[in-house]
């Protein structure tokens, strides 16, 4: 397709501020993202659509919640801590969606409490949990295709943007990496995007 496209910068916003910094109001995107303290966790939270784990649709807290019915969340803490996962608290919750995963069965896991969102990273945290997840809960799955338009890779392939992931917490949890070395995997997987996306960037 031909275009002639012109992509116009925002005047009096940069690149630090957070949307209740501008003055603005919070106008949903989706009925799935009601607040900013969603889209703070959510870059990493979608990534559970490719699990058997609930993201919270079906809450009154979409993907600030997480759990399943098959999940100890005591347990589960306590296998987050070697992580060392900063800004945010794991608060011990149960709650019930009315639809999509899960729904209408009580699921045991955690609220999310957003405590230094300047330090957050919410792709790090969400690796940390499924990863444990993975290897702590027998139930826990990767679910299948199709997902979106993708007839054939199972989701967390497209989430993810590679089969990488999913190949590194299986290798968590068969103990041939530990956790720094899988998120610094993650990491190095970020950056790379970062470079491909930084010439593209306006701010």
């Amino acid at each position: 397709m031909e275009v002639d496209l012109h992509c116009v910068p925002m005047h009096g916003w940069q690149r630090w501020m957070w949307m209740d910094q501008t003055g603005l109001r919070w106008i949903w995107p989706s009925p799935n993202m009601p607040s900013l303290s969603t889209a703070l966790v959510y870059p990493g939270q979608v990534l559970l659509e490719g699990v058997n784990l609930s993201e919270g649709r079906g809450t009154t807290r979409p993907f600030e919640v997480v759990g399943a019915p098959f999940v100890d969340a005591r347990q589960w803490l306590s296998a987050l801590e070697p992580f060392g996962i900063q800004g945010v608290r794991f608060l011990l919750t149960r709650f019930q969606p009315t639809f999509d995963k899960f729904s209408k069965q009580s699921c045991e896991g955690f609220d999310l409490q957003i405590l230094e969102r300047d330090v957050f990273r919410s792709v790090t945290m969400t690796i940390a949990l499924i990863a444990t997840a993975a290897k702590l809960f027998p139930e826990f799955r990767w679910l299948e295709p199709p997902y979106e338009y993708e007839q054939i890779k199972p989701p967390i392939d497209i989430l993810y943007g590679s089969d990488q992931l999913r190949k590194l917490v299986q290798a968590y949890c068969h103990g041939q990496i530990n956790e720094d070395e899988l998120l610094r995997s993650c990491q190095l997987d970020q950056a790379a995007w970062q470079r491909e996306v930084a010439p593209y960037q306006l701010y």
